[in-house]
């Protein structure tokens, strides 16, 4: 299991920008992208809040807009 999820769905123009976020601090290797449209219980969640980053180990959602300070500021928690 990777450290950190990207909750999101294709086609996601957002979705895209938190990514090539993720891609400036170089942790898109860590992340696992799921695609919200494939659970009931995810896009109940998250569907009007995605693109979510999730820290699993901390148990910590990032809501979009996010910027890769933002993103480092809770990896250094």
């Amino acid at each position: 299991m990777k450290p950190y999820i990207l909750y999101g769905t294709d086609g996601c123009h957002l979705c895209d920008l938190a990514f090539d976020e993720c891609k400036i601090l170089g942790i898109t290797d860590l992340i696992e992208r799921i695609d919200i449209v494939d659970s009931t219980e995810l896009l109940a969640k998250y569907s009007l809040t995605i693109p979510v980053f999730r820290h699993v180990d901390k148990h910590i959602d990032l809501n979009w807009p996010f910027t890769a300070t933002d993103l480092k500021a809770l990896l250094d928690k």
